[in-house]
């Protein structure tokens, strides 16, 4: 994740790494930047099917000292691949009221969407049941998430809305 300075010009890396780093979401007051690290895995083959690995994670920097930290960590085993079957979406990381991030993960085997409570680490189901989360928004006031879904009734799809804080 570069930023670039529009004044002088110039690109920051505040945390390079070989990692890739990808989806990063801005908070409301601009004071921080959420992003998704994946592992390098140099060693895979191209297009091949890879359903566990090294996990993957959400970093937190801080913008007014470039500080940065890990916030979640997908455990190991089934879900601690990114994914290529994600949700339709603007980010795969979505900044909500109160300091909460609403991100997608496959550790119970199915698509689900999850919030992530940025103060104090701890995250909820947002999404259960049986299916695919499939297209996902926030409601206008940021408190809600908007997704359409097959949970529940594989031959059709629903759109569910469900507050993130809860």
């Amino acid at each position: 994740v570069g930023i670039y300075d529009m004044i002088t010009k110039t690109v920051n890396y505040p945390d390079p790494s070989v990692d890739k780093d990808i989806e990063p979401v801005w908070s409301p007051d601009g004071k921080w930047i959420a992003y998704i690290r994946t592992p390098n895995n140099k060693d895979r083959l191209p297009f091949t099917e890879k359903r566990t690995g090294s996990p993957w994670s959400i970093r937190l920097l801080n913008i007014e000292n470039g500080t940065s930290k890990e916030i979640w960590k997908a455990a190991a085993g089934q879900g601690s691949v990114l994914f290529d079957n994600l949700p339709v979406t603007d980010n795969l990381l979505l900044w909500s009221a109160d300091d909460f991030l609403v991100f997608p993960s496959e550790k119970d085997g199915w698509l689900h969407l999850y919030s992530l409570n940025i103060k104090n680490g701890s995250t909820h189901l947002l999404s259960p049941g049986d299916g695919e989360v499939e297209n996902v928004i926030l409601s206008s006031d940021k408190k809600a998430v908007i997704y359409t879904t097959n949970i529940s009734d594989s031959h059709r799809r629903h759109i569910w809305k469900v507050n993130i804080s809860n």
